[in-house]
Order: C-alpha cells, then structure tokens, then sequence
C-alpha cells in the first residue's frame, strides 16, 4: 500500500519554490502556478499556459506547466482518495491524507468530496474516521455537490438493493433506516430541512427512493407472518390440548398417577413451555401483520423474537409428545423408539439450518449500532 501511495503524484504541486499548498484553491490566485501536468484539463484552461520539463535528482523528468490566471482545475479522472473512498478502502483513504492533507480537498467533476463518496457509497469505517481526523473542519462534512445534495441528502438515497450486500429486503431496509439516523445526528440542523436542486429535503429523498424497497418489505412481512402465525396458532392449540389430557389419569384426589416421574415431569414442564411460547410467537406475528404498512426499527426485533418462540414452541411440542410416548411403550420397544425418535427431530434441524443466514442477519442487524460493512 505504501508503494500506491508513493505512486500518487497527483499531489505534488509545486508553488513557488516547489512546497506543497495546505489547500488545492485557485479563488486567491495572485501569481503564477507550477502544476503537475496530469492534474490539468486543456479544455478548460484560460490565460497563458507554458510547457517545460522539471528535472529531479533520481527521477524521471516530469511535465510541468506554468498558469498566469485565475483557473478552475478539474480533473481527468478521480483523484486516488476518491476511489479509495468510494471503494471503502478506509487503510488507503487514512494512508494518503497522512501523506497528503491538501487532498482532502479533492472533489470529483460532481462535486462529491471525499465525505459524500463515502456517505453516498454506504462505507461507516471510512465516515467514521473522517469524522475522527477532520472533527475541527466542519466545512468538509457540509459540502453541496453540483446538484445541492448534502451529506444527509447522500444518506437518504437509495444506490440499489445492493446498497449493503444484503439480500433480505426487511434487514436492508433497517440498515438504510439506521446509516440514515446516524449521517443525520452528526449533521447540523439546518441540513434536515436543506433542499437540492429539485427542490426536495433528505426526507422526501429517502421516502421517494426507498418505496419499492418497502413495498417488497411489506409484501415479505405479510407472507412470513401469515404463515407463522397459522404454525403458532395450530401449535397453541396442540400444546394446550396435550397439557390438558394427563398421562396415565389421575387419582381420584385429582393427583396425577404418574407423579414423581422423570418423563411426566418432562412432559408436564414441556407442555407448558410450548403452550407459552406459541401464543406469544402468535401474538408477535400478529402486531407485525397489523403494522406491515409503516415500517419501524422494531420490526427486525419483532421477527427476531417471533422466530425464537416459534422454533422453541415446536421442539417443546415434540419433547412433549415424546416423553409421553415413553409411558405407553415396553421396555423392549424403547430402543426402536429412541431411533424413531430421532428421525423425528431431523426434520426440525433441517429447518433451523435453513433459516439460520435469515436469523443470524436479523440478530447482526438488531445487536450493531451501525450498518454492517459493505464489501465491494
């Protein structure tokens, strides 16, 4: 990576006397100017240009320029900060402004600077530590680009459903939610209500851009909690019908006859245990139907849990059944049963292994505060 760096020559501008300036601006132009030749474009170029070679000790020669009026220099291409930036490759973007300063100055032919790249490209490592290193330059953090989109403007746009590498649409869309609260908390308030060119705030922004994205959130939420819901109900149901027919009877002091026993113990504790949990799971799935239309930052919580106590109700529900299954076997059939038993449970392991990436994405999502990082 230091080699890339060293490679950058983008940055070395020669201004009178060959130091490098604090910062790349043409506005107080007062005298001629010593400018790498790559960092020009002719096109736009004004006043009287004249080419030379500048010869250093050990190096190849290098094209140089001599400008006597106030220019704008645009690029040809991207300087190495914006790519790195834009790619999310926070090592390179610290590497170069340690070497560089002036270049955190640099903007594209948009107008994005190295903040908005970052914001506009989902990278929280790279935002993170500009926010870190440049806390004292508030100017760098309210840049406008051409369009009069601000930072919080590049947060509330919508790149594409691969924005943060996730293919489910109801994560992906509380990961927008959250970069978006989080670009906003270090904007200052003025920018909640800024308007672009077309006239429209970050809210209108976010709200425009995101509403296919919702729609397939509603739509998945209502798929999801329709089913869930009918698997928690008809699990209630079972759960409160087995806890009510006790094994073996009762005496007729209204004491079970099978009190004492591990298995009835199991049973009895299982019965309870599935009973509870599907009735909550049922009721979440339920809250998550009723609201499916304005979506919330609860809602990955809500299927999170939804999920737990579905899953815990069903094996409850089998422990359940198998433990007074033992009551009406002999001795001698036990061990067949034992591997019925475990044929039984392989179609609930089957299960959890193909919702795990889906439960495992709602708990990352739930647990970080900021959005997971985006690889490219």
């Amino acid at each position: 990576m230091d080699e890339l760096v060293k490679c950058t020559n983008s940055y070395n501008i020669l201004e009178h006397g060959g130091e490098t300036p604090r910062r790349i601006s043409f506005d107080a132009f007062d005298g001629p100017r010593f400018i790498d030749h790559e960092y020009l474009d002719h096109d736009f170029l004004f006043g009287k240009k004249e080419e030379y070679l500048d010869y250093e000790p050990n190096s190849n020669p290098r094209r140089m320029m001599v400008v006597e009026q106030k220019i704008d220099l645009p690029r040809k291409r991207p300087s190495p900060l914006l790519v790195a930036a834009k790619m999310g490759v926070r090592e390179m973007v610290e590497k170069i402004l340690d070497e560089y300063p002036v270049a955190i100055e640099d903007s594209d032919q948009e107008g994005k600077n190295v903040v908005l790249l970052a914001i506009e490209n989902r990278h929280p490592q790279v935002y993170i530590f500009l926010k870190e290193k440049y806390s004292k330059k508030p100017y760098i953090f309210q840049k406008i680009d051409t369009q009069g989109n601000s930072a919080l403007h590049m947060a509330a746009h919508l790149q594409g459903n691969w924005s943060w590498r996730i293919p489910r649409s109801v994560v992906q869309m509380h990961q927008e939610i959250k970069w978006y609260k989080f670009v906003k908390s270090s904007m200052p308030q003025d920018f909640f209500f800024r308007r672009n060119k077309k006239r429209k705030t970050p809210k209108e922004v976010f709200i425009e851009t995101h509403g296919q994205l919702l729609k397939d959130v509603n739509e998945w939420l209502n798929r999801i909690s329709e089913a869930c819901s009918v698997v928690a109900a008809l699990v209630a149901s079972v759960a409160f019908a087995t806890a009510a027919a006790v094994p073996g009877g009762t005496k007729p002091e209204g004491v079970p006859t099978l009190e004492g026993k591990p298995a009835f113990n199991v049973f009895g504790l299982a019965s309870v245990v599935a009973f509870c949990s599907s009735v909550t799971s049922l009721v979440l799935f339920l809250s998550l139907l009723a609201s499916r239309y304005q979506y919330a930052l609860d809602f990955p919580l809500k299927l999170f849990l939804g999920f737990t106590t579905l899953f815990v109700s069903i094996a409850s529900m089998m422990v359940s059944f198998l433990s007074g299954n033992l009551f009406v076997l002999d001795d001698g059939l036990r061990h067949v049963a034992y591997l019925l038993y475990a044929a039984l449970c392989l179609p609930l392991i089957y299960l959890a292994l193909r919702q795990l990436s889906l439960y495992l994405d709602l708990l990352g999502s739930i647990l970080l505060k900021l959005p997971k990082y985006s690889q490219m």
